[in-house]
């Protein structure tokens, strides 16, 4: 996938879940805003859907499996869960 595809993506999850709140908030959401952590526009439960949405989304578009939740995620100092740059860079690396 191209990094417009991986940025659409991530893009279209997140819009499905905040709108699934009632939050229309598509101008909001710019590289850099939180996905975890102070200031986040995910709660946790969310989290967990946007990354399943991702997983499968990315499974689709790639015809394999990808985990996003791999133990490096958790033991390193930069979560690719930090912001929606950051996510996608990582996805880029996969």
């Amino acid at each position: 996938m191209t990094a417009t595809e991986l940025d659409h993506l991530i893009r279209q999850n997140l819009f499905a879940i905040l709108n699934a709140r009632g939050d229309s908030v598509e101008y909001a959401i710019e590289p850099e805003s939180p996905l975890v952590g102070e200031g986040a526009i995910l709660d946790s439960m969310e989290l967990v859907n946007l990354i399943l949405a991702l997983e499968a989304g990315l499974a689709a578009n790639v015809h394999r499996e990808i985990q996003l939740l791999t133990p490096e995620v958790f033991t390193g100092a930069e979560s690719p869960f930090q912001s929606v740059q950051r996510l996608l860079e990582h996805l880029g690396l996969r």
